[in-house]
């Protein structure tokens, strides 16, 4: 890494590459709250298809403490990510130089592939080294200020879908908790202890269901704290100054059920630059969540098996092999 620590990581090389017209080693860039074994169904699929992969542990492995607490716990620690998005690009960075150093992957058209905070990430190594290829999947032109207020007041649309599902939330009390997110929250002023107190305070007057403030209170309580690195991080963001670096095609797969993110605003916004700067890129929209490739993130007893298995994921199974498929089509048609 570039501070001195060791990253472990593999190449996983396809039993046949028939699919492709030449050899492709896609780097994996995880985001900083994720491991490998999240997106494994992904990059099996990905496998499949014939790309050759580098799989790495990312700096989460370092941390002692879960990903989220337990939601029956009464007091519920958050595990705070203690590394951005331009520390895992700089090891994304590295990563690419040595692989493009190996004699024995001289062939290979190289590139990164990141989901969500990782496309961030694969966004920001790309300006730092020269890829041959950049896919995003669900991934932002949002600049991040807007991005993690978005978020933490629940604005976006995929995600008031999302609390109502989750929650079994009436109209009415999405909407008082909504309005009263949207008061505590402004741009220039941040204080997330009081946010949490008053949110927990307004769930109790708004909700009547004891289980559904149990499930609220834990969901408050998983926010970002915006008082640690990755989130001040994330605050400076601007994304479309890395998209105006960047030098390879890009791949932008948007989701048109992204609890996290504006999707279509960010679409829109990253085609705009990419006519007027005249690059090479092709973007689409899948009918998918935001998480639709990995094990489930909001129920905490789902498994890989259970996500491969469950009927529930079914068609998230089949967006997976239709956005790989995508992938391969299109990096036979530039490269």
């Amino acid at each position: 890494m570039a501070d001195g620590g060791e990253l472990k990581g593999y190449i996983v090389k396809p039993s046949s590459v028939q699919l492709l017209k030449k050899k492709i080693l896609a780097v994996v860039v995880p985001s900083p709250q994720r491991t490998g074994e999240d997106y494994k169904y992904f990059t099996d699929s990905l496998l499949s298809k014939g790309c050759a992969l580098f799989v790495y542990d990312n700096r989460r492995n370092q941390q002692v403490q879960p990903d989220f607490p337990i939601p029956s716990t009464k007091e519920m620690g958050i595990s705070i990510p203690k590394h951005s998005y331009l520390d895992i690009a700089l090891d994304a960075a590295e990563i690419y130089r040595y692989l493009r150093a190996l004699p024995r992957l001289s062939k290979y058209k190289m590139g990164f592939v990141g989901h969500s905070e990782g496309g961030i990430s694969a966004l920001a190594a790309s300006c730092m080294v020269r890829p041959d290829f950049l896919v995003e999947i669900a991934s932002v032109s949002t600049e991040g200020w807007q991005l993690l207020y978005s978020q933490n007041i629940f604005l976006t649309p995929g995600k008031l879908e999302l609390l109502k599902q989750m929650f079994s939330l009436s109209e009415r009390e999405l909407s008082l908790l909504v309005q009263k997110a949207s008061e505590l929250i402004v741009r220039d002023s941040v204080d997330y202890q009081q946010f949490q107190q008053e949110m927990m305070e307004s769930i109790n007057l708004s909700v009547g269901d004891q289980h559904k403030k149990e499930l609220l209170g834990y969901f408050i309580r998983a926010q970002w704290t915006l008082h640690n690195k990755h989130d001040m991080a994330m605050l400076g963001l601007r994304p479309l100054d890395y998209y105006r670096k960047v030098k390879c095609p890009i791949l932008f797969i948007a989701c048109t059920k992204d609890e996290m993110t504006y999707a279509l605003r960010d679409i829109t916004t990253f085609e705009k630059l990419m006519y007027k700067t005249n690059k090479r890129f092709y973007s689409v929209c899948v009918n998918a969540t935001h998480s639709f490739q990995k094990v489930p993130s909001y129920l905490m007893h789902h498994k890989l098996g259970d996500f491969k298995h469950d009927k529930d994921n079914s068609r998230d199974c089949e967006r997976v092999s239709q956005v790989t498929d995508l992938i391969r089509s299109w990096i036979n048609e530039i490269l």
